[in-house]
């Protein structure tokens, strides 16, 4: 069988990630491999009043391809819709300045196996925000995960304080906080680094920037490594490539994913029903395509066509480019 009919999984390279010691390289090639395997979403479309049948193919969106990146670079535009807040000039070391922006980095020791690093930072994160928020009020946070060298994951925090604001210092290249141990008793599973932000929207650029460079990491042959590693473990244990808390939501209502547009009837129901049938391995050439009967036979009797449905998110049948 051919490599591309080989038909590589993320299933398979999550058996692999659960083993006690992970061989990291062995990891990032198998996604790698999966993320730059090209795959089509195949529907069938019926028309719920003649029951017309056509069938269409589109490219699925995989973390690392261009689709996914493309996408992920929308959504993240987004996010400078949240109204500026400046907090003082950063090149100003003069004066004593107050902000109420933190960036912070939470990491782990090594006293766990890596798989449960990752299974947990989630919870993790949960329990030291909910303790951030009875010393400090109302927080709102955007978060992101990244893996380091040896695979372990921190989690970067950019915080907004509604109710709190810390004195800050310039120390080295960065502004600084005082009492910073009041943050650092928080996250007893390792290190805490804390930064003061000097504006909303420069935290807001670090985050998207950072972002950005994680998605194109595949697309660029020259990324740092650990670029793509973190994009593998955020595929392999199902981590979004970021998250942001409901009150930042409200202020940018269109940083959730639109809805598909379908023709509707009078009764604004649908008159197309969409069926994901299956996955077929290949490359059209084009992102989406029609396809007659006798090419979606011929896709669904090849070997690189699965009829199972693998999805990490949402329900069979569900919106176009889903990561599965």
């Amino acid at each position: 069988m051919s490599k591309i009919e080989r038909k590589p999984r993320l299933d398979r390279i999550r058996v692999k990630a659960y083993r006690e010691d992970p061989d990291l390289d062995d990891l990032v090639n198998d996604f790698k491999e999966w993320s730059t395997y090209t795959e089509y979403l195949v529907f069938r479309i019926e028309n719920r009043y003649t029951l017309e049948k056509k069938w269409r193919a589109v490219q699925a969106s995989k973390r690392g391809n261009k689709i996914y990146s493309l996408r992920l670079r929308k959504r993240l535009r987004h996010l400078y819709d949240i109204p500026e807040v400046k907090k003082f000039n950063y090149k100003d070391r003069s004066s004593k300045h107050t902000s109420n922006i933190l960036l912070v980095t939470l990491t782990y020791r090594r006293d766990r196996q890596l798989y449960y690093a990752w299974e947990e930072c989630g919870k993790d994160d949960n329990r030291f925000m909910a303790s951030m928020r009875k010393r400090y009020g109302n927080i709102s946070i955007i978060r992101s995960f990244e893996a380091q060298r040896d695979g372990f994951p921190h989690i970067h925090l950019l915080l907004y304080f509604h109710d709190s604001e810390f004195e800050a210092f310039h120390y080295g290249s960065k502004w600084r906080i005082r009492d910073k141990e009041e943050i650092e008793d928080r996250w007893p599973w390792g290190f805490v680094d804390v930064q003061a932000i000097s504006s909303l929207h420069s935290g807001i650029s670090y985050v998207v920037k950072y972002l950005n460079k994680v998605h194109e990491s595949v697309i660029d042959e020259e990324s740092d490594s650990k670029l793509v590693l973190t994009l593998a473990m955020l595929s392999i244990f199902r981590k979004r490539a970021f998250s942001i808390s409901g009150s930042f939501r409200l202020l940018v209502g269109r940083v959730v994913k639109g809805k598909l547009v379908q023709q509707v009837d009078l009764e604004l129901k649908p008159i197309f029903r969409w069926y994901l049938v299956g996955f077929w391995g290949g490359d059209l050439g084009v992102l989406s395509k029609d396809l007659s009967y006798r090419e979606f036979f011929e896709k669904r009797s090849s070997s690189t066509f699965n009829e199972k449905i693998y999805l990490t998110g949402g329900s069979r049948g569900g919106e176009l480019g889903l990561d599965y």
